[in-house]
């Protein structure tokens, strides 16, 4: 097909032609508005590939108030004494003298608050109707609290620097019962007990030896270490109920340092809290710290402990002294634990009634109260604090 241009179609052409010319070059009209965004499509849910979300911790229950019951008869104010312990303070103005923490008066942003010395004056005070110990010593700056109800002043005695030393404070419990138990280990594994070096004989051919003498040890490896003390392996701990061997208890016997090595070894005993036999264990010297700031604490026991050895006793024992029980690490217990000590109720039978195989259970007695002191995986040992009767072997250990 022939196209055929004639003028008015020419005309045309070149007119569109100008048109389309003169808009490339021009560019985008400013004024012109942006063309509309598209609208945001919402995005599909997957379920499938939903990520679960994280589980929430269960809430943990608020801890119970402690009740703090104050003796109807305590005295106004003490005066510390030298020789005396924060236990035994506390017991003057407290029916239970382990809930002290939770009414002393003391300055938070002080590392150690519950220092105090001989000469301090302990008072006991009620601050918004609750029962306040505050100490009244050198060094301390009081402030006014306002009055008691009975129109009073309450002062607090806020602590300054004190030039004292740290040793000359009152413990919290007798040092002295406690401090032999501050060396390690105590407690051994079959393991630790089987490999341990050994006491074969000493110089003199004697059979003990003390402070001075020198002894004879096998096992010791030439590892550096000169250092060494001497122990004395005791009756397996068990547990009455699982009949569960849960570890070997030893006695601290003594120190002694190597004078030459080889097998045997020869030491010279250099400090003996009582004669050094022979197949006693010889072991690194590894002093634990000597900590006597326990901050009493009252456990919530699942399940009842028992009292598996005494220690330094035949079988009976008493106030201040050693106790082990079968709970330790693994069972939740800690140093400051408060637990009551009870003795098990017999059974005895009713004469009254005629039938002869009529039994009575009688109910555990509270007799004391221990606290934990050293805490080992599967034993711990506890301090008697105040015992109304002698504490024996199978005695209940529960909540206080």
């Amino acid at each position: 097909m022939k196209l055929l241009y004639t003028p008015k179609v020419q005309q045309r052409w070149i007119a569109l032609s100008l048109l389309t010319f003169l808009a490339a070059c021009s560019g985008p009209v400013r004024d012109e508005a942006p063309p509309p965004e598209p609208e945001p499509q919402p995005e599909p849910v997957v379920v499938a590939q939903a990520e679960p979300e994280p589980a929430q911790p269960e809430p943990q229950p608020a801890p119970e108030p402690v009740e703090v019951r104050v003796k109807p008869d305590h005295p106004s104010e003490y005066v510390v004494q030298k020789g005396d312990t924060l236990w035994d303070i506390s017991a003057r103005f407290l029916q239970d003298p382990w809930v002290w923490p939770a009414i002393w008066d003391v300055n938070p942003q002080i590392a150690n608050p519950h220092l105090i010395y001989p000469g301090d004056v302990i008072s006991l005070v009620y601050i918004d109707g609750r029962p306040v110990l505050i100490v009244d010593g050198d060094g301390k700056v009081a402030i006014d609290l306002g009055q008691t109800s009975s129109g009073k002043p309450i002062v607090r005695l806020s602590p300054r620097i004190r030039a004292e030393a740290l040793d000359q404070a009152i413990p919290i419990v007798p040092a002295d019962a406690i401090e032999q138990f501050t060396v390690n280990p105590r407690v051994l594994t079959r393991e630790q007990r089987d490999g341990a070096p050994y006491i074969v004989g000493n110089f003199d051919g004697r059979l003990v030896s003390a402070s001075g003498n020198q002894i004879y040890v096998r096992g010791i490896v030439d590892d550096g270490e000169a250092l060494y003390s001497i122990f004395r392996p005791q009756e397996a701990l068990i547990d009455p109920e699982s009949q569960e061997i849960l570890g070997y208890e030893v006695a601290y016997v003594g120190d002694a340092k190597v004078l030459e090595y080889g097998d045997p070894a020869t030491l010279v005993i250099t400090e003996s809290k009582r004669e050094a036999l022979t197949g006693d264990l010889v072991l690194p010297l590894n002093r634990g710290k000597i900590s006597h700031n326990y901050v009493p604490r009252v456990p919530s026991l699942d399940f009842d402990g028992t009292i598996i050895s005494l220690f330094d006793a035949l079988s009976q024992a008493a106030q201040n002294q050693v106790v082990v029980i079968n709970l330790g690490q693994r069972d939740g217990m800690e140093r400051g634990d408060i637990l009551g000590i009870e003795k098990r109720g017999a059974v005895i039978r009713d004469v009254v009634t005629e039938e002869a195989e009529d039994t009575v259970q009688l109910p555990d007695t509270r007799i004391g109260i221990a606290m934990i002191f050293r805490v080992f995986d599967r034993v711990s040992y506890g301090l008697i604090m105040e015992s109304t009767r002698v504490v024996e072997v199978g005695d209940i250990i529960t909540n206080p």
